[in-house]
C-alpha cells in the first residue's frame, strides 16, 4: 500500500472524513461536496496524523524534486499540519513551515517566507461548511 493509499485508510479509520450523500456540504466558497474532511480531528489520532503527514511529505517531494519549499497552514488545522510537515523525517530537503492566522494574510505570510528566489510555496487553506441559518 503506498503511503497514500494509507493516509486514505487512516483518514476513513479514524472518523476524519464524512460522507453525506443525501445531504452534501456547501462549502463557504459555494462548493457542494457530499464528501468532508474535518482536519481539526486529525491531531488527536496520532498513529493516522503520522501516516497523513508522510504522504503529504511524499506528496511534496514528488511534485517539487529540486525546489525549496514553503508550507504554510493557517488557522486551526492548517497550523500543526504545517509545522508537523516542517520536522517530518520524510519531508525533503529544504521545506520550511509558515503559519498564518487569516487566509486574506497569507499572500504577505508567504512572501515573507520565501526569502530564497525560486522557492514554492504551499498553502493550505481551510474550506469549512457554511454554517446553517
Amino acid at each position: 500500500m503506498t503511503s497514500c493509499s494509507a493516509a486514505a485508510a487512516a483518514l476513513i479509520d479514524a472518523g476524519i472524513v464524512g460522507f453525506a450523500f443525501d445531504s452534501p456540504r456547501t462549502f463557504k466558497s459555494g462548493l457542494i461536496a457530499p464528501v468532508y474532511l474535518d482536519n481539526r480531528k486529525l491531531i488527536f489520532h496520532p498513529q493516522a496524523w503520522h501516516v497523513v503527514i508522510d504522504c503529504l511529505a511524499e506528496m511534496l517531494g514528488e511534485l517539487y524534486p529540486e525546489r525549496d519549499i514553503v508550507v504554510a497552514g493557517v488557522e486551526t488545522a492548517g497550523i500543526p499540519h504545517s509545522s508537523a510537515l516542517g520536522v517530518c523525517d520524510a519531508t525533503p530537503d529544504g521545506v520550511r513551515a509558515q503559519r498564518g492566522q487569516r487566509p486574506w494574510a497569507c499572500s504577505g505570510v508567504l512572501r515573507a517566507a520565501a526569502l530564497r528566489a525560486g522557492a514554492s510555496c504551499c498553502l493550505r487553506i481551510r474550506s469549512r461548511p457554511a454554517r446553517a441559518a
